[in-house]
């Protein structure tokens, strides 16, 4: 066999495994567009492997990153408010979170939006924002090769430094540390 037959083969095998992962995502509550989204990101970086040391190892870590968005997706409210607050920072990730805006987009006071939110997931709106943020700055160091400059410009941060600390905080490590252990 032919190793470049060989490769493209387990790129196919690889690719076809997510699909399948996008489709389950999708139906366990996931965002289509998000499932679409994450699903072109790993066939990218798919296609630019030179080699695929181990087909199985490449899977499970797609599959996982799919498991963590189903997660997160599943923790969406059944409250139609909190719904429509997490649905408006999803839409919004790419921008600076302003609570005065999302409360005149919806139609609500802001104090009423940041009440009903914390009772309903014991989490203030900026924290669940930037934990979604923090979950799309991991996926990007993974599947891109974007600096963490252009990362917080691209999800609405002022500054590197503040993404950076931020990052620390969940993560435990720092974003160019994060990359070098999982960038693919």
């Amino acid at each position: 066999m032919v190793i470049g037959n060989e490769l493209r083969n387990s790129k196919n095998l690889v690719i076809a495994a997510t699909t399948i992962f996008t489709r389950a995502a999708i139906k366990g509550g996931m965002h289509p567009e998000s499932a679409y989204a994450l699903s072109d990101k790993c066939v990218q970086r798919i296609e630019k492997l030179k080699k695929i040391d181990s087909i199985v190892e490449l899977m499970q870590e797609i599959g996982e990153l799919f498991v963590k968005r189903v997660r997160a997706a599943q923790n969406f409210s059944n409250s139609t408010i909190v719904f429509l607050i997490q649905d408006y920072i999803f839409k919004h990730l790419n921008e600076p979170l302003r609570l005065e805006q999302m409360a005149q987009d919806l139609g609500y006071s802001k104090p009423y939006l940041c009440r009903v939110f914390k009772q309903d997931t014991a989490q203030t709106i900026v924290n669940y924002a930037n934990e979604q943020k923090m979950r799309e700055v991991r996926s990007q160091l993974v599947f891109s090769n974007k600096t963490v400059t252009e990362i917080a410009t691209m999800l609405g941060f002022y500054d590197q430094s503040y993404l950076t600390k931020l990052f620390v905080k969940h993560t435990g490590m720092t974003p160019t540390e994060f990359r070098k252990k999982y960038h693919m």
